[in-house]
């Protein structure tokens, strides 16, 4: 349901070029992977009241969260599934699924500045690639912690590259791990599926 409902989205965001205009897009199409996602599984479920899926986009805009912070953060996308199986009293504090979004955007190969040292013609300031990539190595951290608690984990990341310049993305020294899938010219994505792994019992 999870994979289905992306490739859905990705379908749809392949015609709103625009949108990566915006300064954080990552944000929309977070709010919109929530909401499809939201209504497939009351579809599924057969109940148009089921919301036991929770927001959170405080870290999809931040390239980097200071250490102390790293353990408190909660996924993008968090869905407490057991309720769709039938079990009655389950917890909305420990969903059992989570889902985090990342974005890589390229800069253009010239950016001109105003006497106020605002970029002209954007409405975002460009980072670079390796700095962009930090949040995806926490996602990833954070994703295959949850999987040793039981908790099953997607992580999308998405590629937007219009002036097709060679970043760190191409040169594999950013999401080396990803297999590119290409929507347009300037748009590819890619994810990575984390399994719910049982909890080690431990041992006296």
């Amino acid at each position: 349901m999870v994979e289905t409902t992306w490739v859905e989205l990705m379908t749809w965001l392949g015609g709103r070029g625009k949108l990566f205009d915006l300064p954080h897009p990552e944000q929309q199409i977070l709010f919109e992977l929530g909401f499809r996602l939201r209504e497939n599984l009351r579809s599924l479920a057969q109940d148009p009241t089921w919301d036991r899926l929770f927001f959170d986009s405080s870290s999809a805009s931040t390239h980097y969260l200071p250490l102390n912070e790293l353990s408190n953060r909660r996924p993008h996308l968090r869905v407490e599934t057991r309720k769709l199986l039938g079990v009655r009293r389950a917890s909305l504090e420990h969903p059992d699924l989570a889902i985090e979004l990342c974005m890589l955007r390229a800069a253009d190969e010239i950016i001109d500045f105003d006497e106020d040292g605002h970029p002209r013609h954007h409405t975002w300031l460009p980072t670079p690639m390796d700095v962009q990539g930090r949040l995806i190595d926490e996602s990833v951290n954070m994703l295959t912690g949850m999987s040793r608690r039981a908790v099953e984990g997607f992580l999308f990341v998405i590629y937007s590259n219009p002036p097709q310049r060679e970043t760190g993305v191409d040169t594999r020294s950013v999401a080396s791990w990803a297999a590119w899938n290409q929507v347009t010219e300037s748009l590819s994505w890619a994810s990575r599926h984390f399994k719910a792994r049982p909890p080690t019992p431990s041992h006296q």
